[in-house]
């Protein structure tokens, strides 16, 4: 069957648009090299020669947070490749500190390098957050289409607002619009092989059978402050079929090998909600409080946290095949799990409701 003219453009503006990109180890040195005598500059601490090897890897990926600013002027879809993976970059570091050997480390040294990869992460995310919003508004004009509202009930008493789904609609629907577009919803869902048995309630046994790196899609519903989450296919709409939400988007959780949380990011990235940042600040206040976990190991941020999304819809936005865009994601999701092999551990959910619900958050 002869290929058409058109897709046979597509692929060649694919194949040039790729054949320059920027992956994370290319990503220039954003600082200016001093003398070799004070390599570590004022404010980085002093270690022992075996806590040097994190140290140097630390300042690697610092000095290429600050070099995203250098590709600035390069094609959207390279500049998220390259925040992408050093994203996941990283995490794989934050990871390594925290479960480096007690023999290589003293217990100021883990925290202190702790401290500073949580900061190199937040460079990291300025850009990736940039990147998220020129990407609704680069969208919105090469594919013009409805964006969908915010539907928003402030609580007068001056508790947290609520959200309601607006179905990707710029317009208020009526009910009988709402209960149509759930059950087309539903049907896509269960077609492409999702199972209601993927959604499930973050709980104490959940949160204890978490692997070291695990994402899931969240909502924190309006009516009980339940928090539904999966792995899965389920999207936030019908995470909390149908219902308002207080928050909603998606949270990472990292581990040590002991189990102890070392670090998690709560986004407020919903296209279907589009809660406010405020409320994702507000749900780490209280998993922070309710989960005994120090408030300075959450990290808020808007856009989507250790995803491909932003590579999809720019390349999308420029007339890129679908064909085109999986293999693209397939290959950011092998590179990622070379970065961090266990990534793709889930939550191995108990059946069983066991332990404390947290239902009263």
């Amino acid at each position: 069957m002869a290929i058409s003219k058109v897709k046979l453009l597509k692929a060649a503006a694919f194949a040039l648009l790729f054949s320059n990109a920027v992956f994370a180890a290319e990503i220039p040195n954003g600082y200016v090299d001093g003398r070799a005598d004070v390599k570590y500059g004022t404010y980085y601490t002093k270690v022992q020669n075996s806590a040097l090897p994190l140290q140097e890897r630390l300042k690697d990926l610092e000095n290429k947070a600050y070099g995203l600013a250098a590709l600035f002027d390069k094609d959207p879809i390279i500049q998220s490749e390259a925040t992408h993976l050093l994203e996941f970059q990283i995490i794989r570091l934050h990871l390594d500190i925290a479960n480096a050997s007690e023999k290589n480390l003293s217990a100021f040294e883990r925290k202190s390098l702790l401290y500073a990869s949580m900061n190199v992460y937040a460079d990291i995310r300025h850009h990736a957050e940039r990147l998220y919003e020129n990407m609704v508004r680069y969208i919105d004009q090469k594919i013009p289409g409805p964006n969908g509202q915010q539907i928003r009930e402030e609580n007068t008493r001056g508790t947290r607002s609520i959200y309601f789904p607006n179905y990707r609609s710029d317009r208020d629907l009526a009910d009988i619009e709402k209960n149509m577009a759930y059950k087309e919803k539903e049907k896509e869902f269960l077609e492409s092989g999702g199972n209601w048995s993927e959604i499930k309630k973050l709980d104490a046994q959940s949160l204890r059978d978490l692997g070291p790196y695990t994402r899931v899609e969240y909502v924190e519903l309006a009516s009980n402050g339940e928090i539904m989450i999966t792995t899965g296919k389920a999207g936030h709409l019908l995470l909390a079929k149908g219902e308002a939400v207080k928050s909603a988007g998606q949270l990472v959780f990292l581990k040590d090998n002991s189990g102890k949380f070392v670090m998690m990011i709560v986004s407020n990235a919903s296209g279907t909600y589009k809660p406010d940042l405020l409320n994702a600040q507000e749900l780490a206040d209280r998993l922070s409080s309710k989960l005994k976990i120090p408030r300075e190991l959450f990290y808020v941020t808007k856009g989507e946290p250790l995803s491909t999304q932003a590579v999809k819809i720019y390349m999308k936005a420029n007339g890129i095949t679908k064909e085109a865009i999986k293999e693209k994601v397939k290959e950011l999701d092998s590179l990622s799990d070379e970065i961090i092999p266990n990534k793709k551990t889930r939550a191995s959910f108990s059946i069983a409701n066991c332990g404390r619900v947290f239902s009263s958050f």
